[in-house]
C-alpha cells in the first residue's frame, strides 16, 4: 500500500507467534482537508436536522477528522482520493462539517480513534465482532475475498485448495486469519505445508511477489483484487467472491457520531449519490441494502 515501505517479507509456519518479524508501518499521520465532489457524483447538500445531531465538538469545529491508510485502491488511492474518502466528504456534507483526513500506519487507525485523537477510522475496516468490543462501526459495504494468481499459475477458489502452496496476505486483516487457520488444518490432516508470506503492503510488495513467483497466490479482499485485475489483465486470473463481510467505519464508542453517520448514508442511498460513488470506484455489486451500526457477521 505505499512505495515508501521498505520491502519485507515473513515466511510463517502455522505459529501466530512467527509475525512478530514483521514490523508496522511507519507512515506518519499527515492532515489533508478536502470538500470537492468528483464529477458525475450528485451535489451534497446539508441536512439540518442531520447535521443538528452531530456532537457539539465536531459542529463547532466545523470539521470531522478521518485516520486513514492509503494507498488501498480502490478504498484509498491516497488519503484523499477513492472509494472512502468520497464517501465520508459525502457524509461530512450531509451533517454540515468538512472531512479532514489523516494518512497513518493502519494498525493506528482503531487506538487513535479509541483515544479520541481522530473522530472516524475509514480504510476499508472489515466490521467483525472482535473489533466491535472497542469500538463502534458503521457499515458501508459487503465486499468478500478473493484470491489473485498470475494465469499461468494455481486455480483456486477455497481456502481448503491451498494446502501445498505458497500463499500471500496482508498484515491486520481478517485474510491473515483465515489463512492461519487453514495451514493448522493442513497439517492437521496431513496434507502439504502452506508457505505463508505477510506484507504490510498491496500493491509495493504483495503484488510484485506475486508476479515475479516468491508467491502464488495473494489472498484479499475482493475490491482491492478486483482493481489489481482491471490493470494487470490477462497476466493474472481472479477467483469467484466469497465470505462476504461488510467494511464499516471505526468510530469511538461514546462519540455519538454512529447515528447521524447512519441516517446520512441513508439520505445518500435515498438521493442516489451513494450508488452513483460505488459505480465510479467499480464497486456497485458490493452495495450494502442498509447501513447500520455494529453490523459484523462474525
Amino acid at each position: 500500500m505505499g512505495a515508501r515501505a521498505v520491502r519485507r517479507i515473513c515466511v510463517l509456519g502455522v505459529a501466530v507467534a512467527a509475525l512478530a518479524g514483521c514490523g508496522s508501518g511507519s507512515k506518519s499521520g499527515t492532515a489533508t482537508s478536502t470538500t470537492t465532489t468528483t464529477s458525475g457524483v450528485p451535489t451534497v447538500t446539508e441536512d439540518a436536522s442531520l447535521a443538528a445531531q452531530v456532537p457539539t465538538a465536531i459542529r463547532q469545529a466545523g470539521t470531522i477528522k478521518v485516520s486513514t491508510h492509503s494507498p488501498f485502491p480502490p478504498g484509498e488511492l491516497s488519503s484523499t482520493l477513492g472509494l472512502d474518502p468520497e464517501l465520508m466528504r459525502a457524509i461530512a456534507g450531509v451533517l454540515g462539517v468538512k472531512a479532514v483526513f489523516v494518512d497513518e500506519a493502519f494498525e493506528k487507525i482503531l487506538p487513535h480513534v479509541e483515544n479520541g485523537q481522530n473522530n472516524v477510522g475509514a480504510a476499508s475496516v472489515t466490521d467483525t465482532k472482535g473489533r466491535e468490543k472497542t469500538v463502534q462501526m458503521v457499515t458501508y459495504l459487503l465486499p468478500g475475498e478473493a484470491f489473485l494468481t498470475k494465469s499461468s499459475g494455481p486455480n483456486i477458489t477455497k481456502l481448503a485448495e491451498i494446502c501445498g502452496h505458497k500463499i500471500s496476505t496482508l498484515q491486520h486483516t481478517v485474510e491473515l486469519e483465515h489463512v492461519l487457520e487453514q495451514a493448522n488444518r493442513c497439517k492437521h490432516e496431513g496434507k502439504p505445508k502452506i508457505r505463508v508470506s505477510v506484507f504490510q503492503e498491496l500493491e509495493s510488495q504483495a503484488i510484485p511477489a506475486l508476479l515475479d513467483g516468491q508467491t502464488e497466490i495473494l489472498y484479499a479482499d475482493s475490491p482491492a483484487l478486483e482493481y489489481q485485475k482491471q490493470k494487470l489483465g490477462d497476466q493474472v486470473s481472479l477467483s469467484p467472491v466469497s465470505n462476504r463481510e461488510p467494511y464499516g467505519f471505526v468510530l469511538n464508542q461514546e462519540s455519538g457520531l454512529a447515528q447521524p453517520m447512519v441516517e446520512a448514508l441513508k439520505v445518500l442511498k435515498a438521493n442516489g449519490t451513494y450508488a452513483a460513488i460505488l459505480k465510479r470506484w467499480h464497486v456497485q455489486n458490493d452495495a450494502l441494502s442498509e447501513p447500520v451500526i455494529d453490523g459484523a457477521i462474525h
